[in-house]
């Protein structure tokens, strides 16, 4: 069974997913560009799930290694129908994704996206206080393998069976 996640907006960017999970009883997803306010998102979300449930997760990882020193600005996509950067607050943890593209009807169109970025081990972390197991973690759906150059990773936690 999938399950989409959901507890409140302003800490949550989700979107559906479609997924073989077939070896996990139960799983939350949440897609890209996580942010939890607070804890109690992630208890609530282990609050839902059967003994040996899962909850699974596919965040980015954030590509501080391209930001030069004094810098807060990666781009991401420069091609002419689209222009993206991401802008980096490494204090805070936040990132505000810009794209600029041309619409179908040849007007401009500018939207900006506000992220809080989450680590790997954060994420662990967290889960760990929700009492949650990671299982396993690859560097994409294809379950290939998470590196050090992996740009996201797909996480896998599950509660005590």
């Amino acid at each position: 069974m999938l399950l989409v996640a959901g507890t409140r907006p302003e800490c949550l960017k989700l979107a559906p997913v479609v997924a073989a999970l077939r070896d996990h009883p139960t799983a939350q997803h949440i897609r890209d560009a996580i942010q939890w306010a607070e804890q109690q998102d992630l208890n609530n979300v282990a609050a839902h799930l059967r003994a040996g449930g899962c909850f699974v997760v596919e965040v980015m990882v954030p590509e501080l290694r391209r930001l030069p020193p004094g810098q807060s600005f990666v781009p991401f996509d420069v091609s002419p129908p689209h222009v993206g950067f991401d802008e980096y607050d490494v204090v805070s943890q936040r990132l505000v994704s810009h794209h600029y593209g041309r619409r179908d009807d040849g007007l401009f169109e500018a939207v900006s996206i506000p992220f809080r970025y989450v680590w790997p081990a954060e994420l662990d972390l967290m889960a760990q206080l929700a009492g949650l197991t990671l299982r396993e973690r690859w560097g994409g759906w294809g379950r290939e393998a998470f590196t050090e150059l992996s740009p996201d990773h797909v996480s896998v936690w599950e509660t005590p069976s």
